[in-house]
Formats: C-alpha cells, sequence, structure tokens
C-alpha cells in the first residue's frame, strides 16, 4: 500500500533486509491525509495483519506493527477518537507530518488537542522542513509544548546531502530530536539504515545517547513516556539558509 512495497516479493525482500540488519518489529506508517494518499486504522490492520501472515512461517525474526504518517489537519483530535488514525501500535504516540515547506498556524492547537486525548505527536523528519531549516526555534518550541521530535537515520548517514546532514546533527545536539526512524521504502532508494543511523548518533556523541535513542523507541512502542532533556535554544547561525525552488 502507499509507496511502500507494492507486491508480496517487495515486501518479502524488505523483511529479509530487515532482518539482516538486526531489525525486530518494524512499524507501518502508510500517508494519511495527503493529496496521494488516504489509509485509515482499519485499511492499515488489514494490510499488518497479511503482512504478519506472510511472515508467520518464516525463519524471520521480524514482525509488523502498526502506524500512520498522518499529513498534519485541524481536526486530528476528532479523527483519533473516530478511529481514523492510527497510533504506533495502537498506544499513545501519534506520527504528524508538516508539509515540506510549511508549519501551520494550527501545529501548537493540534499539539494541545491530542494531549487532551492521551496521545503525545511525534513529529517526523523536521530536519527536512524548509521553515525548520530556516528558524529552528519554531521546532524548539513545539517540543516545549508537547511535541516529540523524529530524524530520519538516511538524514544524518547523509543521504540527503551534507546541509542536511549537518542541520541534523546540530538538532540531537540541543535536544530537539528524540527518536530516530528508518523511513525505508523499498530496498535500494530508500532502504533501511537504521543500523547505519544508530552507529553514526555512537560514533558522534558515544554509547550512552545510542541506548537512550533505542530506549526510547521501545517506550514509544508501549505508551511509556520517557525523559527529555530541556530543549537549547537555537543560536542566531544554528538554522540553515533559506533556498527556494
Amino acid at each position: 500500500m502507499d509507496d511502500g512495497p507494492q507486491t508480496a516479493e517487495a515486501f518479502w525482500r524488505m523483511a529479509q533486509l530487515a532482518d539482516d540488519e538486526g531489525i525486530d518489529y518494524i512499524v507501518a506508517t502508510p500517508h494519511h491525509r495527503t493529496e496521494r494518499y488516504d489509509n485509515e486504522r482499519e485499511q492499515i490492520l488489514t494490510a499488518v495483519a497479511y503482512c504478519n501472515s506472510l511472515l508467520s512461517d518464516s525463519e524471520l525474526d521480524v514482525r509488523i506493527l502498526g502506524g500512520q504518517e498522518c499529513r498534519a489537519y485541524p481536526d486530528m483530535a476528532e479523527g483519533l477518537t473516530a478511529g481514523e488514525l492510527m497510533t504506533v501500535n495502537d498506544a499513545t504516540y501519534q506520527l504528524v507530518e508538516f508539509p515540506s515547506g510549511d508549519v501551520p498556524d494550527y501545529a501548537f492547537q493540534l499539539i494541545y488537542n491530542l494531549h487532551m486525548e492521551g496521545i503525545t505527536p511525534v513529529i517526523v523528519h523536521p530536519e527536512r522542513n524548509r521553515v525548520i531549516q530556516k528558524d529552528p526555534e519554531i521546532l524548539r518550541a513545539l517540543i516545549i509544548n508537547g511535541a516529540v521530535g523524529q530524524l530520519t537515520a538516511g538524514a544524518l548517514t547523509g543521504n540527503f546531502g551534507r546541509r542536511v546532514r549537518k542541520f541534523s546533527e546540530l538538532l540531537i545536539e540541543h535536544h530537539l530530536v528524540h527518536l530516530i526512524a528508518s523511513d525505508a521504502h523499498d530496498v535500494t532508494r530508500r532502504p533501511f539504515q537504521l543500523k547505519a543511523g544508530y552507529q553514526q548518533i555512537r560514533t558522534l556523541y558515544g554509547e550512552a545517547l545510542e541506548t537512550a535513542f533505542l530506549a526510547r523507541a521501545e517506550d514509544v512502542l508501549v505508551g511509556s513516556g520517557f525523559y527529555q532533556e530541556p530543549p537549547v535554544t537555537p543560536g542566531k547561525r544554528f538554522g540553515l539558509p533559506f533556498r527556494r525552488g
């Protein structure tokens, strides 16, 4: 479904790659409420059950869990109560995606509304959002108001270029991201790079921070809260030069 593997064979190749990387659980996060994709909770659960049935008789030690990368919209809390949204593993964290060139004016109200429903919003790939690149203080304010930041592993390993890699490092150093995800789509163009991403954290910042990132991922799967270092105020030269087009 969505822009992930389109056939059982393609899914199988991804599962094998995940197993090779030592990944035990894959959270399937199809897009929802974008111009191209709508994937509601029941559709996702059906697809997850099918994928796990393909894996049930295999030797691969990989299982699929449900999730959803929902494009931000004002009434997300209502979508949650209506059964439209799919939190990570049906627990208490919801992946929220902003348009690549925008942080909506209602973002702070959205965070508040989700928290009122017992859900913590996870802002996905903020390192690629052009508004946040220009003014990281926006992300700091979102974190202070209760959001969590999730970095794409490929951004940290350089797949999106040197500028995004350096910005990703700055987000980590300023405590503005708390999780790392593969954002894998296939086995070639957008493969799993989770192992390399964690290794990069360990190389740059030490084993303790790598362990913290791993522990937070487990907390998200079961819906537990975790300690967040207070976000550091970005300096004037923290943001990336903003380029249009």
